[in-house]
């Protein structure tokens, strides 16, 4: 439940030609004490499940992003 809510609280980088490039980590170690998150071993678990979301929703917007120039190719 934190780790879902320390990533829909984090930025999201975009960039036009690319797409989505992935969450802005800038601002982690703030949210990690917002939602009080001490224990290291927390942190790491996090961080990693993190990672795991940021990749996983990359794929998928290059997905996309191929989808949208393999249309505008073919026109």
């Amino acid at each position: 439940y934190t780790a879902l809510n320390i990533y829909n609280s984090m930025g999201s980088r975009v960039q036009a030609d690319i797409g989505y490039i992935g969450k802005d980590y800038t601002n982690l170690n703030l949210l990690y004490n917002f939602y009080y998150v001490e224990e290291k071993s927390e942190k790491d678990w996090i961080f990693e499940l993190l990672l795991f979301l940021d990749e996983r929703e990359i794929k998928a917007s290059q997905k996309r992003m191929k989808r949208e120039i393999d249309k505008i190719k073919r026109k």
